[in-house]
């Protein structure tokens, strides 16, 4: 009798997903509340990306196309040529905001030039009924779709290509000195093709590239892990609680600390570890002084755990923060036009200088991982080449 009973799916707590699910297959989560997701009507990002450019141009020039169909043609004189309040199109904006990111960007413009008073009075005046984005805007929605567009572009050029390579011959051979690539797989192999070919041309890792990957590898212990995720309980709950955020900004201004508040962690940027340790190394008394004068403002149990009783903590942060700080500084140096070979040596012995002034006593494990680390990228770098610029470097004195 009860056999042919069904029973009824069992309830998962938390908060429904959102709409934006129906059209994604969820995976592994990469961090608290953040997921990979596999989007199920393109498997690849290239596919995802073409096609949403393709919508909105499909959507664009139907509008375009329209308008163009109606009554009033594009070169007919409208009331909007004298009206200059009159409510802007929606095209013309479209228009205005490309222009717009384009001179930003191509002119290296500050982001904050938007916001500021002066500029947003200039706008006005040439265009009164523009209204300009705001920061916020200009860099995650219009510059986010204009890299869009051109990506979607270069895809749409290398797919009609057949072999994308380059001409040695048209240039000539002897003209070249070196190759310098990151250390993927294929461009790995690539450059080995060339060296064997063209034994004069130099086969160079992207040394830029190699010490971001340090940086990672360094990270990937636990010493550091669990450093970088208290850091990230303080920050997060620092940005999103605005009178927390308020003390903050006030506590700063009134010791007069110059770097800024706390940084947020950006993968892009392969110096942001140590920013982000240095901004809270800076900031220790500020935040001891925050919670306790604060105890009823500051809600997190976990922050204030953290910041007064975890121990050893800014200890630690300021003992990580001095190995990532040699690895920053030679990122910024070797990303220089005028960095030379005998550099990246330099930088790489000045790196492990470093690592081995690590406290024995304090953090065995973590310095073991480091030197370990170390070496195995050391190993890439260890050629007669760069041995022999080293040597002939004006600073190269022979010993110390």
């Amino acid at each position: 009798m009860f056999d042919n009973i069904i029973p009824e799916k069992l309830k998962t707590g938390g908060c429904p997903k959102k709409p934006i699910w129906r059209f994604f297959e969820q995976g592994d989560e990469v961090d608290k509340g953040h997921y990979i997701a596999m989007c199920l009507a393109y498997h690849s990002v290239r596919e995802a990306v073409k096609y949403m450019v393709e919508m909105r141009e499909e959507s664009s020039n139907f509008t375009s196309t329209k308008r163009k169909g109606s009554q009033v043609e594009k070169d007919q004189t409208t009331l909007a040529n004298f009206y200059k309040n009159s409510e802007l199109g929606n095209e013309r904006k479209g228009v205005i905001d490309v222009a717009l990111i384009k001179a930003f960007v191509c002119c290296d413009l500050p982001w904050h030039l938007i916001d500021h008073p002066f500029f947003i009075e200039l706008l006005r005046q040439l265009r009164p009924n523009y209204n300009l984005p705001d920061r916020k805007t200009l860099i995650n929605t219009l510059l986010t779709e204009k890299i869009l567009r051109v990506s979607v572009k270069c895809y749409k050029l290398l797919d009609k290509e057949d072999y994308l390579t380059l001409v040695l011959d048209d240039i000539g051979a002897q003209k070249f000195a070196g190759i310098v690539t990151d250390a993927g797989s294929n461009v790995h192999a690539a450059r080995n093709l060339l060296s064997e070919k063209f034994p004069h041309i130099l086969n160079i890792r992207c040394i830029a590239h190699s010490l971001n990957l340090i940086t990672k590898d360094l990270m990937k212990h636990a010493f550091a892990k669990r450093i970088i995720q208290w850091y990230m309980v303080i920050v997060t709950y620092f940005k999103k609680s605005h009178r927390p955020k308020e003390l903050l900004d006030l506590k700063i201004q009134e010791k007069r600390i110059l770097g800024g508040g706390l940084k947020t962690y950006l993968d892009t940027r392969w110096t942001m570890v140590h920013e982000m340790l240095d901004s809270i190394s800076r900031l220790e008394i500020c935040l001891k002084e925050i919670v306790n004068k604060n105890p009823n403002v500051i809600a997190s149990e976990a922050v204030k755990t953290i910041i007064n009783r975890k121990r050893g903590f800014f200890n630690d942060v300021c003992d990580l923060a001095n190995i990532m700080k040699p690895i920053k500084e030679a990122i910024l140096n070797l990303e220089s036009n005028k960095a030379t070979l005998a550099d990246c040596y330099f930088f790489l012995a000045y790196l492990g200088q470093s690592i081995n002034k690590i406290p024995e006593d304090d953090h065995v494990a973590f310095r073991q991982h480091a030197i370990k680390t170390f070496n195995e990228h050391f190993k890439l770098y260890n050629f007669d080449e760069y041995l022999l610029t080293y040597y002939i470097h004006p600073r190269y004195r022979g010993k110390n």
